[in-house]
């Protein structure tokens, strides 16, 4: 079981890392692995928003992968993108290429989420970003980067975001109590995760745009159908400059204006606690995965299938302590 939300964790962050042998089976380029990503995971949608936002900005930011393929995807993703990549999780073996047109002074630093060496990164970095559960704010590591690389904040450190599809096992797991017994912990994660597949992403919301109306008619469905169909887009763009602002203010939390996390929709889990986690997180939801859970319907039946309830897990973003 612990496999499988593992395997879930990844299908989150891009369809296919949750496949058997997805290092192999692929016969393309780089630059095609990294325009792909573009689609097969909200996470890179959005991190292209949020770095064509910062691309005319004098400034970095450290984005924290776990090793392997998730990493390889993100330098391939931010290549095919020309952002200034470093990665710190390996020495570098040739210089840096040469992109396709002029780079800005935008860099983006590469970390591993397991322990390295020591860390020196080129500039202080505007903002962290947690990409994926391998992600631990509790790390040493981690922390001293967040503390050295502070500035003048009045809290002293690093602000971190960490991007999460809403209902997600990932979602789930940031929701549950680590102070909760292993296998009791386990068993909710499993069971919370299965039945918050049918809302995983969230809710579709229709973000407005002036070229949603048509000329010399009145809006009818069709003309809304495509404007939701484009609202994750935008949503995502959106959010992307806010944070950005937040993160070149002085003051992250005073210009964090995205709220709390949103909570999870779930059926009645019984053995819920009534707390839920301190952890800080960011809920980054702007459009649906496709990855679904494939696991039989067997409880429908059951009370906790018959009854629907709201469980309310909210948590706080993840403001700088």
């Amino acid at each position: 079981m612990i496999e499988l939300i593992q395997r879930l964790h990844d299908t989150v962050t891009h369809l296919d890392l949750g496949l058997p042998g997805f290092t192999t089976q692929y016969s393309v380029r780089s630059d095609q692995h990294g325009a792909y990503a573009n689609y097969a995971g909200s996470k890179f949608a959005f991190l292209g928003h949020l770095v064509d936002v910062l691309q005319r900005v004098d400034c970095s930011v450290a984005i924290v992968a776990q090793p392997g393929p998730v990493i390889d995807l993100l330098e391939d993703y931010l290549t095919m993108k020309h952002i200034n990549v470093k990665r710190h999780d390996r020495p570098s073996l040739t210089p840096s290429q040469t992109p396709a047109r002029p780079s800005s002074e935008f860099r983006v630093e590469l970390l591993s989420s397991t322990p390295n060496s020591f860390i020196e990164l080129s500039q202080p970095p505007i903002l962290m970003i947690a990409f994926d559960a391998s992600f631990d704010a509790q790390d040493p590591q981690i922390r001293q980067l967040r503390e050295r690389y502070a500035g003048d904040r009045p809290d002293q450190l690093l602000p971190v975001i960490h991007l999460l599809v809403t209902n997600s096992s990932e979602h789930v797991d940031r929701c549950l109590p680590k102070s909760m017994p292993s296998p009791l912990r386990l068993k909710l994660l499993v069971r919370a995760t299965y039945q918050a597949r049918t809302n995983l992403g969230g809710v579709p919301t229709y973000v407005p745009d002036p070229s949603d109306e048509p000329e010399g008619r009145p809006m009818d469905l069709s003309d809304l159908q495509r404007a939701v169909r484009k609202s994750p887009d935008r949503k995502m763009s959106r959010i992307a400059s806010i944070i950005v602002r937040a993160a070149l203010s002085q003051d992250f939390a005073a210009n964090w204006t995205l709220g709390a996390m949103p909570e999870l929709q779930l059926e009645e889990l019984d053995d819920l606690p009534p707390t839920t986690s301190g952890s800080a997180s960011v809920a980054i939801t702007p459009k649906n995965d496709s990855a679904r859970s494939r696991t039989p319907i067997s409880r429908a039946d059951t009370p906790s299938g018959r009854k629907r309830l709201l469980v309310s897990l909210k948590l706080q973003h993840c403001r700088p302590r």
